[in-house]
């Protein structure tokens, strides 16, 4: 049965069902929704009311506890059409997901409505982001927002489920996403007669942008010494003599590109540039302008970390005795017991990254230090690392995860951006898969969080 026949029969059919709390029906048991526009059934399992479970099923997690249920159960997941519902969504909103549950108790052969405890769903997919939404979908087809426990951050939504229904999260339409959806963020490190400009481009919206082009001004006066994007031995920029560029670059939603990189040689002359950007994505693009930066209001010169300062500096470590590690030539080890074989060793991983932190226009840095504690983990932190004269003060540290993958480590408008591989829901700990970027900002003595 189509979902335009089904709609049609909404005259006749006295029904609503909202899981929001306090809701209630208006008959004795739900509707099978497989008979409303969720005809697929993607996962099947039966449910031992005194133990709990965990499925994985297509873009989705659930985690249902012992006691969610009174007696044993067949639990099914269906799956929907998203552009099914459209004509029915919030304006400025497009369905992504569409998703139902179907539960029958193993007894009585009925349709259970609600639960006895509230089961966790996670959904995972690349284009929902922190203004996705989630929605209990009536049999007519209409919408009622459910925002009661939802957590929603890129590349991931979370929210409670108190009985069996229909769903449907959405993203932001093409053109409600904010202005403008991508932009460049322009900065500038200078060494003597060396500026170098660094840009980083950040996707506002739930697309993934795939047609970028970037352009950097080169400052009048100013000889180009060497671009590149990302690796500082590739993508090298092209040139018209008055500006550098790269086309056709991709942005993940939501996400951080780059950086992108001009260094040109002033001259001994203040310099400044700006960095334009023309994109295109399905139905919508455009164009943004950075702001001008000027080598007036850069890092100035004077004392740096050097490589071999941070390999031979003093950290923070939780696993230590003293709470401490002295690394010599990037490296530290102890005893787990004293007299034992095993060992606690701490690397200073390759991954640093330099730039100011703290507003005193020194370059800074962002270290990773890897952990073997003498089991099967390692354990990764990014330290914030001040500069006071050329010597190292680790000031901050937080812990990223067990056995996680880091992809960068950057410092953009003072704060540290880490893209890495996490483990997601089901993921072995050695084995991660979610794809996460995480924004930290140092206050104090702590890393805190800003997005992620």
């Amino acid at each position: 049965m189509t979902l335009r026949r089904v709609l049609g029969m909404a005259g006749v059919i006295a029904l609503v069902l909202a899981m929001a709390p306090g809701a209630a029906l208006a008959q004795e048991g739900p509707p099978d929704w497989t008979e409303f526009g969720f005809a697929k059934v993607i996962g099947t399992r039966k449910i031992d009311p005194a133990r709990p479970q965990a499925l994985r099923v297509g873009p989705y997690a659930i985690t249902i506890p012992a006691g969610a249920f009174r007696r044993p159960v067949r639990f099914e997941v269906l799956a929907g059409v998203p552009q099914d519902f459209a004509a029915g969504a919030p304006k400025g909103e497009t369905p992504l997901l569409a998703f139902a549950f179907r539960v029958t108790d193993e007894e009585t052969g009925r349709l259970v409505a609600r639960f006895a405890k509230r089961i966790a769903l996670i959904a995972d997919h690349n284009r929902i982001s922190r203004d996705s939404k989630f929605h209990n979908i009536m049999i007519d087809g209409s919408y009622r927002v459910n925002p009661a426990g939802l957590r929603a951050r890129p590349g991931q939504l979370r929210h409670p489920i108190a009985g069996a229904g229909a769903w449907v999260i959405t993203v932001p339409t093409p053109g409600f996403a904010s202005w403008p959806y991508v932009e460049p963020v322009l900065r500038i490190l200078q060494r003597g007669r060396v500026a170098t400009f660094v840009t980083w481009l950040q996707n506002n919206s739930s697309e993934n942008l795939t047609q970028v082009d970037i352009r950097l001004r080169i400052p009048e006066g100013a000889i180009v010494i060497k671009t590149w994007a990302g690796d500082p031995e590739s993508n090298r920029a092209a040139s018209d003599g008055t500006s550098v560029g790269w086309i056709n670059t991709s942005v993940p939603a939501g996400g951080l590109q780059g950086p992108f990189v001009m260094q040109v040689n002033t001259g001994g002359k203040a310099v400044s540039t700006s960095a334009w950007i023309r994109f295109k994505a399905g139905t919508f693009g455009g164009e943004a302008v950075s702001e001008t930066v000027r080598s007036r209001g850069a890092v100035r010169p004077g004392a740096r970390l050097t490589a071999e300062a941070l390999r031979n500096a003093e950290y923070p470590s939780e696993f230590t005795r003293s709470r401490r590690a002295r690394l010599v030539e990037g490296a530290y080890e102890e005893t787990i017991v004293p007299g034992a074989a095993s060992k606690i060793r701490v690397r200073l991983s390759d991954w640093v990254a330099s730039g100011d932190l703290d507003r005193d226009r020194l370059a800074d840095a962002a270290v990773v230090l890897a952990t073997d504690p003498g089991g099967s983990g390692t354990f990764y932190h990014l330290i914030a690392v001040l500069n006071r004269r050329g010597a190292p003060e680790p000031a901050a540290s937080v812990l990223l995860g067990d056995r996680v993958q880091i992809r960068s480590v950057s410092i953009a408008s003072r704060m540290i951006v880490v893209n890495m591989v996490t483990q997601g829901p089901g993921d072995p700990m050695a084995q991660p898969t979610l794809e996460v970027t995480r924004r930290y900002r140092l206050e104090g003595n702590e890393l805190k969080l800003v997005s992620m």
